[in-house]
Formats: C-alpha cells, sequence, structure tokens
C-alpha cells in the first residue's frame, strides 16, 4: 500500500522521462553524475564476508518473534485499509 502512495505520487511529479532516471531531472543530469562519480563501480559481494553476522542467532530469532507477533495483531488494520476504493484510475493501451 505504501508502494503504491509512492509510486502514485513519483509518476505525478516525474518528467518526461519517467521513472526510468527517477532522482534525476532528465538523462542528461543522470549521465553527467554518472561520469562524475570516477571511482564507482559494481563489483559483487566479497566471498570472505558470506559467513559474518551481525547479530547472534538467538537474536534474530528473538527479533523474528516480534515482528511475528506485531504482523499477527495489526493485519487486519492493513486489510481494513485495502478495502479503501482507489482515488484514480489509469487505463494503458499496449500494442501488440
Amino acid at each position: 500500500m505504501g508502494l503504491s502512495c509512492w509510486r502514485g505520487r513519483a509518476e505525478s511529479r516525474s518528467g518526461p522521462h519517467g521513472a526510468g532516471v527517477a532522482p534525476f531531472e532528465s538523462v542528461a543530469e543522470l549521465r553527467s553524475t554518472r561520469r562524475t562519480a570516477r571511482g564507482f563501480v559494481k563489483a559483487r559481494y566479497p566471498g570472505r564476508l558470506a559467513g559474518r553476522r551481525i547479530r547472534s542467532p538467538m537474536v534474530d530469532w528473538v527479533y523474528w518473534l516480534q515482528w511475528g507477533a506485531f504482523w499477527l495483531m495489526f493485519s487486519p488494520v492493513a486489510l481494513a485499509f485495502q478495502l479503501r476504493p482507489e482515488r484514480r484510475t489509469t487505463w494503458r493501451v499496449v500494442g501488440a
């Protein structure tokens, strides 16, 4: 639901290029920003770090238990919000 609302606001603010260049105003601005970031390169996550953990399995289980209880209590609220009618409907015709 949150993503749907965010997408609706982003679509109304997007320029002629749409969501493809979302944080930027134009393709030219995106290109110039990419060219100035010389040290930026995509890289795989290092294999030597794959086994590291942030917290213990017991703490992970406690967090999972808390979130599970939260979702069980508040899932009817989320379903009630989903029952609301849409504010706007868009139609798109796609040719084959």
